[in-house]
């Protein structure tokens, strides 16, 4: 991207920030958003496997680094299958070559599958959710060198699990206790996903257009 366009994608950021937070995400297409909510028969209204988000309003300087990156492609792996009672999310981790820091701000990347879309139980949720079900579930998570879920683990190398998941905190806010389940999705081939600021992202082509 040249800097004049890097410019003007900041100017209308700029003039728009009151009206919406501005994120940069990693978009799936058409295909491949079908694919990964096929693949844990997720078909819900909600259901979109829309994105994985990477950075949520970020300051101008640290979004003017990353418009460089804007229509990169990378590929991104599932690891895991997390729901409880509210929602559902498909942890996810970053598996390209090219130089994009791709890790998430999120502790555990995601794609959401699910939404209740009632506070507090809004799309953010799905954080919080693999976060409680991973506990819950006692899973081993390895990362990666951003300390980002590289790999996922369940005791008795189990490939699943279902059960209760306690009340607890997240980010700040209590959450009462659910049944939650999680589930393995180790050796699944990845998936495309294009780096892009969420305002200039159509869905309709597939590309990232600032």
């Amino acid at each position: 991207m040249s800097l004049l366009r890097a410019l003007y994608v900041l100017t209308a950021l700029a003039a728009s920030v009151e009206a919406a937070p501005a994120w940069v995400g990693a978009f799936f297409g058409a295909a491949d958003k079908a694919a990964l909510c096929g693949l844990v028969n997720a078909t819900g209204s909600g259901a979109t496997c829309d994105h994985m988000t990477l950075v949520f309003n970020p300051p101008p300087a640290r979004l003017a680094a990353l418009t460089q990156y804007f229509g990169v492609k990378e590929a991104v792996v599932p690891l895991a299958y997390g729901e409880d009672e509210h929602g559902a999310a498909i942890l996810l981790r970053g598996a390209g070559t090219t130089p994009l820091p791709l890790g998430s701000d999120n502790a555990f990347p995601h794609t959401t599958t699910a939404s209740a879309f009632a506070p507090p139980y809004t799309p953010a949720y799905s954080n919080c959710l693999l976060q409680r079900v991973v506990a819950a579930a006692n899973a081993t998570v390895s990362l990666d060198p951003r300390r980002r879920p590289a790999g996922i683990a369940l005791p008795g190398n189990a490939t699943r699990w279902a059960g209760a998941v306690p009340a607890g905190e997240c980010d700040g806010r209590g959450y009462p206790a659910t049944a939650g389940r999680l589930v393995l999705l180790a050796g699944t081939a990845p998936y495309e996903a294009t780096v892009c600021l969420a305002s200039a992202w159509r869905r309709g082509a597939g590309v990232c257009a600032p």
